[in-house]
């Protein structure tokens, strides 16, 4: 699988003792099929990992969205929020394909 896009999320309290990723990748299987890997959980943890694909990216498109509109709520759910720590991606990959910077605008 091809790793076209890396978005990492991360959210900390210390007082807490909340430190917590989210990342989404997307890329491509030996099939052609668009694929996202939703990998999340406590940071120095193996953590979780749910796998998607699809014949077609709207599909994914969407899914991201619902990911990210529920990280949004998390100052109301567990008392801190998630950042934007890390986006790398393919040369001739746009992020604003996959991201569109609404989306992206409450984790900066």
């Amino acid at each position: 699988m091809d790793n076209l896009l890396s978005v990492r999320l991360e959210a900390h309290r210390p007082d807490r003792n909340h430190h917590r990723f989210y990342e989404l990748r997307i890329g491509r299987d030996f099939f052609g099929q668009w694929t996202l890997t939703i990998c999340y959980g406590r940071i120095g943890q193996a953590g979780r990992e749910r796998m998607f694909s699809s014949i077609n990216p709207k599909a994914l498109r969407k899914q991201i969205q619902h990911c990210l509109n529920v990280r949004e709520t998390a100052p109301r759910r567990v008392g801190c929020r998630y950042r934007l720590v890390n986006i790398e991606q393919a040369e001739g990959v746009l992020v604003q394909d996959w991201l569109p910077e609404a989306w992206l605008q409450p984790f900066l």
